[in-house]
């Protein structure tokens, strides 16, 4: 078409035409600036979550520090728990202790039982007197709160 060809058209459709190409430049660049905002918007978005990976990171990295440390402690109480029973059973006083409890044990069972069983004598069931398994006489009676005459009869023969 001719420049001359622009003269036919009626001042209306070019008044419409020119409208319209404006209405369609002015909402390209809506758009454009639109895109543009969202493009930064994005890069922003990127930035921060990147930043939150690296965080996430440092905080996973400490997690794992500190659970390796938590862990490291760990098997050093169960060992000092350890040495400190084994180390504690070394000692006398452990012995007595256990001994001592063992006879309480043994005298309330034995009264229990005579309580029970009238019929039956439980006198005759008394602990072995060996200084491996048996507390002194003296320490035995404070625990149990009881002198079995067998054990006295026993102690002084």
């Amino acid at each position: 078409m001719s420049s001359a060809g622009w003269t036919n058209i009626p001042d209306s459709q070019l008044t419409k035409a020119m409208d319209a190409n404006m209405t369609l430049t002015s909402v390209a660049m809506e758009l454009t600036q639109e895109r543009d905002r969202l493009a930064d918007n994005l890069a922003k978005l990127r930035m921060d979550v990147s930043t939150k990976d690296e965080e996430m990171n440092k905080t996973a990295e400490s997690y794992k520090k500190t659970l390796d440390q938590l862990k490291t402690l760990s098997e050093q109480m169960e060992s000092a728990k350890f040495n400190a029973v084994e180390e504690y059973k070394l000692f006398d006083v452990c012995n007595d202790n256990n001994t001592k409890y063992f006879l309480a044990v043994f005298e309330l069972l034995r009264k229990q039982a005579k309580e029970k069983y009238l019929d039956l004598d439980f006198d005759i069931f008394q602990p072995y007197e060996d200084n491996d398994s048996v507390a002194p006489l003296d320490k035995r009676n404070k625990v149990t709160g009881v002198v079995d005459p067998y054990l006295v009869g026993d102690a002084t023969t």
